[in-house]
């Protein structure tokens, strides 16, 4: 007697906790994996403006650091916008094998799209506002936990699948993580060397190198022992030793 077993066709649908597949079954309320894929989007487009900015207008570079943050979450809208409706992912949505679709399954339209990174900059990023994007994200974590579902997704009907990662993926996101907190690193780093600079454009460097050899190498250690370290240049310090060297191997 043959017996047939009809099988489950696969069922993705926003509020569901697994897609079913044919060798995996993938988890579909990831909210960190959700978190760390706009982490990548906007590093990738911060380096992208940072690069485009310092190359025609560098003086824009200058801005307090806050606020280039709030620009480019801003600007980071239309971008998403574009970019969902003519490829239905982004560059990190895509490296975490993400997809925004409409209810149907389709690509959303630019109103759509636009409407929906609208609602995640506000609602779920506190329009970059450091105290007020921390509890939209929380709020926004703790609903996505709860309901299945983001605010902004529920009120346009939006649907977000995931599928299985991988290992190389998962690297490469590794990778460029680290790089953002690398590259955070040494600004912090490049920040705290040039408090501890001695000012280029400081006259006292021009009046020390004018001054009789005899007495360099004394004002040099009263520079660097003293509160006035941060007032001469690293370089015409460094001019100072060499001469101060020279003098005394009667070179």
């Amino acid at each position: 007697m043959n017996t047939s077993t009809t099988l489950p066709m696969p069922v993705i649908t926003v509020n569901n906790m697994l897609t079913q597949g044919s060798h995996c079954r993938v988890r579909q309320v990831r909210p960190w994996v959700r978190y760390f894929a706009r982490f990548v989007d906007l590093f990738l487009f911060s380096l992208l403006a940072g690069f485009v900015l310092g190359m025609y207008v560098p003086s824009v570079l200058n801005v307090p650091s806050s606020f280039l943050t709030v620009a480019i979450l801003f600007v980071w809208i239309f971008q998403e916008a574009v970019l969902l409706a003519n490829c239905g992912t982004t560059p990190g949505k895509w490296l975490f094998k993400i997809k925004v679709t409409d209810s149907q399954g389709q690509k959303l339209k630019f109103s759509d799209a636009l409407n929906r990174s609208f609602g995640v900059w506000l609602k779920g990023m506190g329009a970059g506002v450091p105290l007020l994007s921390l509890l939209t994200l929380l709020g926004s974590k703790s609903k996505l936990k709860r309901d299945g579902v983001t605010v902004w997704d529920e009120d346009g009907g939006f649907l977000v699948t995931h599928s299985r990662i991988g290992i190389l993926r998962s690297a490469v996101a590794a990778i460029l993580v680290l790089g953002f907190f690398s590259l955070g690193t040494l600004r912090d780093a490049l920040e705290e060397t040039e408090d501890f600079t001695f000012g280029s454009t400081s006259g006292e460097s021009q009046k020390l190198l004018a001054e009789p050899t005899d007495n360099i190498a004394a004002e040099l250690e009263h520079r660097v022992s003293s509160d006035n370290v941060n007032k001469v240049d690293i370089d015409n310090l460094v001019g100072f030793a060499e001469k101060w060297l020279e003098n005394q191997s009667g070179l």
